[in-house]
């Protein structure tokens, strides 16, 4: 694995590679969508979530969503989806 790839896989690292084009490549989505509307979104394995400030939910929710499509896919979830935390407790 090179240096690039090592360092392109830190989500900060990517974030701020990708913060002069994010909202770029996002735009198509926001022409042809009414964001205010949308009551769900699937994003499955599109990166480190440089879209994600468009959407309401939090990383909990979406990694709670995430398991639960992969059940219902026979699929075991893997590692890195985030676990939340206790109910009232914070992360």
């Amino acid at each position: 694995m090179s240096l690039s790839e090592i360092l392109l896989e830190r989500t900060s690292v990517y974030k701020l590679w990708q913060a002069p084009f994010a909202e770029q490549k996002f735009a198509p989505v926001l022409v042809h969508n009414d964001l205010d509307r949308v009551q769900r979104v699937l994003d499955v394995a599109c990166g480190p979530g440089t879209n994600t400030h468009h959407f309401s939910a939090t990383l909990a929710e979406h990694d709670i969503a995430l398991r639960a499509y992969l059940r219902k896919l026979g699929v075991q979830p893997d590692a890195r989806v985030a676990t939340p935390p206790p109910a009232g407790r914070a992360p």
